[in-house]
Order: C-alpha cells, then sequence, then structure tokens
C-alpha cells in the first residue's frame, strides 16, 4: 500500500510537470491594455483538449474534460508574457477513475504542505521530499514566454514546448 501511495504521489509529480510543459497563457493588443486582446476562451489546436481562459490578466488553463488544472495572472510586454501560476486544482493529482487530492484549488503552500504529508506517511526519504518540493514550489515562480497573436490563433511556447489555441466564440 506504500509502495502504491508513493508511485501515485511521484506519478502526480512528473504529469504535473509534463502538463505544465504543454501550458500556454497570454495576450497582445493595444499598447494601453495588451492583456485585454486575448480575452475569451481558447481551444488548443496542438496539444490537444486543452482549453484557456483569459480575462484582463487572469488565466485558466484545463484538458476539457477536466474541472481545472492551474490559473494564475500574466502580464504582456511586447511579444512575451510574463505568467505566474497562482492555483493548481486537485482535480490534475487523478490517477484512473480517483483523485488523491479533493477536487478544489489549491495554492503553493496548501498544496505543498499536503504532498509533504502524503510523501511522509508513504514513508518516502526527507531528501526526496525536498527535492519534490522544491520542483512543485518552481511551478509557482513567474516565467516570461513567448507568444504570437494572429488574428483568432494564438501560438505560445511555455518551457520550450509549443502550443496554438484558436478563439471559440
Amino acid at each position: 500500500m506504500k509502495k502504491l501511495r508513493l508511485l501515485s504521489i511521484m506519478l502526480i509529480c512528473l504529469m504535473t510537470l509534463a502538463f505544465v510543459s504543454c501550458d500556454n497563457n497570454s495576450t497582445g493588443g493595444s499598447a494601453a491594455e495588451p492583456e485585454a486582446a486575448l480575452n475569451g476562451t481558447w481551444e488548443s489546436i496542438d496539444p490537444e483538449n486543452v482549453v484557456l481562459i483569459l480575462n484582463n490578466g487572469n488565466f485558466d488553463i484545463r484538458e476539457a474534460h477536466m474541472p481545472g488544472a492551474f490559473r494564475g495572472i500574466f502580464t504582456i510586454i511586447g511579444n512575451f508574457m510574463i505568467i505566474q501560476i497562482r492555483e493548481i486544482h486537485g482535480s490534475i493529482f487523478a490517477i484512473g477513475d480517483g483523485s488523491i487530492l479533493p477536487s478544489r484549488w489549491y495554492t503553493r503552500d496548501e498544496l505543498i504542505a499536503i504532498i509533504e504529508i502524503e510523501m511522509r506517511i508513504a514513508g518516502v526519504p526527507e531528501w526526496m521530499i525536498a527535492e519534490i518540493v522544491m520542483e512543485m514550489a518552481d511551478l509557482f515562480e513567474p516565467s516570461v514566454e513567448s507568444f504570437t497573436l494572429s488574428g483568432d490563433v494564438l501560438s505560445a511556447t511555455f518551457q520550450g514546448e509549443a502550443g496554438t489555441f484558436t478563439r471559440r466564440n
């Protein structure tokens, strides 16, 4: 049981990092309010099944079938966006039909506290807990990414991974 729980936690951390690397958010528009030019709901072309909701400098990104994944804030400077995740939804920590965490939004501190507790219960060595917690904390750090907007097509790069979205009408 402990091994299954440990494996589940480690898989969740890896899936979270993989999903984040497909994440894209932001805008380009008027000089006065560039974030507003991208307000709306965007559906991914590549990667598939990702929905991005942008609203005046706030973003929400999720897979189409999930109640949530990541949400936070963004700012536009030229063709670059500064993205900062503020909350991660517990539903992304699902394995099969079940979720290890309740289906709600978690701040950085809440998520790290829960992960630390679960990993200690599972008997994970402290050095490994510290490393995983550091990686989880890094998800909440601001990142600078590039993007282009052409009509209703948004192309963005996040951690070297490109994604393309079309505006949903």
